[in-house]
């Protein structure tokens, strides 16, 4: 048995036996997504969930709103759970192109921002989101980590 073959043995071993939670694996990903840190990162100004009461009787809150801005950019999301599954509708100044949607679990998605600067997507993963969007003078521009 090779060294190749022996270490390839261990490994499915240990996945079987200790797995790391589904947390690390998800932080791990997020940290390792970070590698462009050219990007200037979006600023949380606004997240309608730690302003709203509690609620009672499995009452449901509608959608989420996040706002973030940038030096010269802002963007507005609408979060809405659809059977499990997320739909972000947003609008954004200062940029145009594409808006790309990132998970921890999935491939980014793509999608375009119009000439109002909406933009929408359905059936994304709940979990970790950020967006990433080109500025309107050609600087990189992500939202924050937000967990849906």
């Amino acid at each position: 048995m090779t060294d190749d073959e022996l270490m390839s043995r261990l490994r499915r071993i240990a996945d079987e036996v200790d797995a790391p939670p589904d947390l690390v694996a998800e932080s791990a990903r997020a940290a390792f997504s970070m590698r462009r840190l050219d990007e200037e990162i979006a600023e949380l100004l606004h997240d309608s969930e730690g302003s709203q009461g509690q609620l009672v009787r499995g009452e449901t809150a509608g959608p989420r709103a996040l706002s973030f801005r940038a030096e010269a950019v802002s963007i507005d999301l609408q979060i809405e759970e659809i059977d499990g599954r997320i739909t972000l509708s947003g609008v954004v100044t200062g940029a145009s192109g594409d808006a790309a949607i990132e998970s921890t679990t999935e491939a980014a998605h793509t999608v375009p921002i119009d000439e109002g600067g909406w933009f929408r997507i359905g059936d994304l993963p709940a979990g970790p989101l950020r967006v990433r969007f080109t500025a309107v003078d050609g600087r990189r521009v992500a939202t924050g980590w937000f967990t849906t």
